[in-house]
């Protein structure tokens, strides 16, 4: 039997004690200092003895237990201790940033049974993983538990709908760390999850497997996720035409955000695959690998490896195609991360969140395009942004898959 520690803020009392009493009627042994602290028994021995007894801790985010020094102290000893921790967003509040990178399970705004279901299956998942951690060879069980990790093996339809070239990259977990800008006032770093991530941006032929489908670009479900969405594609029921002649091979530009997002929920209904824009953090994480490089080959910028106009006595003029430099990939074998041009990412620039549904946001863009004439602006790390109505022959997309 899984035992949990709940820490909380005191303000959070009620709610820590709704979650133990619906976890124990679940089988759960939970423990609650309000509940398992007898009288006369010290405090501080009673908390350090619950922490090393318990395999798991809930952490109730709230402005008062971010605030509270007891609170950090329990969840830091447990991420010192290669423990897993399960944040459970409550209160809106800013969070500590070495939580802020753990996945976490939303209680705020959503229907506790709801909620509680997605509990459930993350606490399984985390013990699960804990417990390969602890009879992994040749490894820590934090270093197994967070880093490394590999997407389960996976029999995909989207490459035989969408058409050579295709490939899903297997993306571990890792850490990175987003530069500041937007959202974020400092660098700010996060675990990402084992993902996948299309080898190549989508191109111009696949593009067009959309545009043309029955029930693809000229059905406006694909737009309903949002008012934006919605009234794009009133805007144009016809797509507009991709740029440089309409290559096959080339990376398919002149896509807005809400194209992009509505390709991704077109092809997860003709799939029954979960496929969506990838976040910025699973972009970087892709580019970066483990040893966080400068550029996707490494830390000394290549202009052989792909397509910009860094060092030409001219400037670049068009794409190339997706293909065209494979020594540039990335150590997970992803290419055309730099250059070539811009990807659209799932993040609001704004607000960092994954919200569909905000309007007239600015979308986070990353890799650069075939224009930049510095390679400072083509390293891995730099961020860009735009709004997400708007479309130029220097951006497109990559599509990712979660685990």
């Amino acid at each position: 039997m899984t035992k949990l520690f709940i820490s909380y803020g005191r303000d959070d009392q009620a709610f820590a004690q709704k979650l133990a009493a619906e976890l124990e009627a679940n089988g759960f042994d939970v423990w609650i200092d309000i509940a398992e602290i007898q009288a006369g028994v010290k405090w501080s021995t009673a908390i350090q003895e619950a922490l090393d007894n318990c395999e798991m801790m809930l952490v109730i985010i709230s402005p008062d237990s971010m605030a509270s020094t007891n609170v950090e102290d329990e969840w830091q000893y447990f991420l010192d201790t290669q423990k897993p921790v399960i944040p459970i967003y409550w209160q809106p509040a800013k969070i500590h940033f070495q939580l802020h990178r753990l996945q976490y399970v939303e209680f705020l705004n959503v229907d506790f049974t709801t909620a509680m279901t997605k509990l459930y299956t993350e606490l399984e998942r985390r013990k699960q993983q804990f417990m390969a951690a602890l009879n992994a060879p040749s490894t820590t069980a934090t270093q197994a538990l967070r880093f490394g990790q590999m997407p389960a093996p996976i029999q995909s339809q989207t490459g035989k709908l969408l058409g050579e070239p295709f490939e899903w990259c297997a993306i571990p977990s890792g850490e990175v760390t987003i530069e500041a800008g937007g959202s974020f006032d400092k660098p700010m770093p996060f675990l990402v999850e084992p993902f996948y991530l299309g080898k190549y941006p989508i191109t111009n032929a696949q593009f067009q497997v959309f545009v043309d489908a029955p029930n693809g670009w000229r059905n406006p479900e694909w737009w309903n996720y949002s008012a934006g969405g919605n009234g794009w594609h009133a805007d144009f029921p016809d797509p507009p035409a991709p740029a440089f002649d309409a290559l096959p091979d080339h990376p398919r530009s002149n896509v807005c955000w809400y194209d992009a997002i509505a390709f991704c929920r077109w092809l997860s209904g003709a799939t029954g695959e979960p496929i969506m824009l990838p976040t910025e953090q699973q972009w970087q994480r892709a580019a970066e690998g483990d040893d966080h490089r400068k550029y996707p080959w490494g830390d000394t910028f290549d202009p052989a490896l792909c397509n910009t106009s860094v060092g030409k006595d001219w400037k670049a003029s068009s794409t190339t195609p997706v293909t065209q430099y494979p020594a540039g990939a990335s150590v997970f074998d992803v290419l055309d991360l730099t250059g070539n041009v811009w990807e659209w990412c799932l993040n609001s620039w704004e607000t960092g969140k994954t919200d569909l549904t905000e309007l007239r946001v600015k979308r986070t863009l990353r890799g650069g395009a075939f224009y930049f004439i510095h390679y400072e602006y083509l390293r891995v790390g730099l961020r860009g942004f735009y709004d997400a109505s708007m479309i130029s022959n220097t951006r497109g997309f990559r599509i990712a898959r979660s685990n």
